[in-house]
């Protein structure tokens, strides 16, 4: 099973259910990994320039929750439309923030999303919308439901 995290820039975000997801699979001993993309991942350059490829904020939680570095990525990376036909699910951070990009960024060729096996958006807002403990407390429990859902088969 491969699953692919989206967000605007790869830096926060998806990164951290990366990390998060790949880590449930690790500690249950579960074949499953985890990817994450961005749809703009030069948002995040100034950022990345000024506190390094990962979110400070990611880092802390990671490390709050022991979870090695290593669970994710060591760069942001921007979404292809390869990543829609290699990934069996592919989770959109948040709908009303990401809808358009992601219609943007298929163009034409609308009916990849349509036809990926489990295409999913969830509701979860970027820094300047939630505070950071709001934003990775949310991802932390849809990526706790998520990987359940795909153990038990419900997905």
């Amino acid at each position: 099973m491969k699953v692919c995290f989206v967000c605007t820039g790869n830096y926060y975000r998806s990164r951290f259910a990366e990390a998060t997801f790949n880590f449930i699979a690790n500690e249950c001993g579960e074949k499953y990994v985890a990817e994450s993309r961005g749809l703009n991942v030069s948002a995040a350059d100034k950022v990345a320039n000024d506190y390094g490829e990962l979110s400070p904020y990611t880092r802390s939680k990671m490390e709050e929750l022991d979870i090695p570095v290593g669970f994710t990525s060591n760069k942001r990376q921007p979404i292809s439309k390869k990543d829609l036909e290699d990934f069996d699910i592919i989770v959109v951070m948040d709908r009303s923030e990401h809808f358009g990009m992601v219609k943007s960024f298929v163009g034409e060729d609308e009916d990849m999303i349509s036809s990926a096996k489990n295409f999913k958006y969830w509701a979860i807002k970027d820094i300047f919308d939630w505070e950071p403990e709001e934003t990775l407390g949310a991802i932390l429990a849809n990526v706790n439901k998520l990987f359940n859902e795909i153990r038990w088969g419900l997905v």
